[in-house]
């Protein structure tokens, strides 16, 4: 056995553990249920095959690999897929934390999960960070949309979701032909 894969058999699939594994490998972190007991979880959850069915859908499984043939990618690209993913796993371990928080009635076990919760904000806010200075187009939606009071869709994002700008702005240009 590989010796990532004995260090998660013996950590029985702590989400940690997982998501390091994950973070470790570009492939995913199905590679790495091999050492796992047999009625582990696929997601980590570190829950057997009796337990309840949850939510299966990997957030980031699908961005663990490269779309796109590897020696085509400039290396910032690829630095920009990586913070990407990285990104999503802070957020749904944000999101399982937070469901766990919800779950548990010990008070104790709260207070660590919402701390832990709260770490998870800092790294994504960190990792957010970092993408906002590499990209122009991110940094200024990130100006744009946050950090303001009031609404956060305007009328002027409605009517651009919806296409009426772009009919508005069709119909000014054919007043402008006829």
């Amino acid at each position: 056995m590989e010796p990532l894969g004995k260090e998660l058999a013996s950590r029985r699939g702590s989400v940690r553990t997982v998501r390091a594994a994950r973070l470790r490998s570009a492939s995913g972190a199905r590679a790495y249920t091999a050492g796992l007991p047999p009625d582990a979880a696929a997601d980590g959850s570190g829950l057997g095959a009796n337990a309840p069915a949850a939510h299966s859908c990997r957030m980031a499984g699908a961005s663990q690999g490269w779309h796109e043939r590897e020696e085509l990618m400039s290396a910032r690209t690829k630095d920009l897929h990586r913070a990407l993913v990285s990104l999503q796993e802070e957020l749904e371990a944000i999101d399982w934390y937070q469901q766990r928080v919800d779950a548990t009635e010990d008070p104790e076990l709260r207070r660590i999960l919402e701390h832990n919760r709260d770490e998870e904000k800092e790294h994504a806010s960190m990792i957010l960070e970092w993408i906002r200075r590499r990209d122009v187009a991110f940094a200024r939606m990130l100006k744009k949309h946050t950090g303001h009071t009031g609404p956060i869709v305007t009328e002027e994002d409605e009517a651009e979701g919806s296409g009426a700008a772009d009919l508005e702005r069709r119909g000014e240009s054919e007043k402008g032909k006829r």
